[in-house]
């Protein structure tokens, strides 16, 4: 019979799920932590984005903060507002990234 432990009961009750690429680049020091919680926030969905804040049940006109045309979800101001794809493709220009993937949403 084994010896008990605090690690080794939390280690047989927790919750494993499936491992995600992302974690391991958020959790390289070469990243600033400020960075990695904005990085953790995003792919666990918890910007407060208009369309978030109005699933908490508080309403509001929602319009785009950069575009002011469409409703603001993390999808449009990451991805289809036309401010992000410039911003995208001056990335792409500015790091040499001429086969950047234009999928990255799909990717990610």
């Amino acid at each position: 019979m084994g010896k008990f432990s605090v690690k080794g009961a939390f280690e047989a009750i927790r919750n494993k799920g499936q491992p995600v690429w992302w974690i391991t680049f958020l959790s390289n020091k070469a990243i600033h932590p400020r960075i990695a919680i904005w990085g953790w926030r995003y792919f666990h969905g918890k910007i407060p984005t208009d369309d978030n804040i109005q699933f908490k049940g508080v309403a509001l006109a929602s319009r785009c903060c950069l575009c002011k045309n469409n409703s603001e979800s993390l999808q449009h101001l990451f991805w289809e507002c036309h401010f992000s794809i410039q911003l995208w493709n001056w990335m792409a220009e500015v790091f040499l990234l001429s086969n950047l993937n234009r999928n990255l949403p799909s990717f990610l």
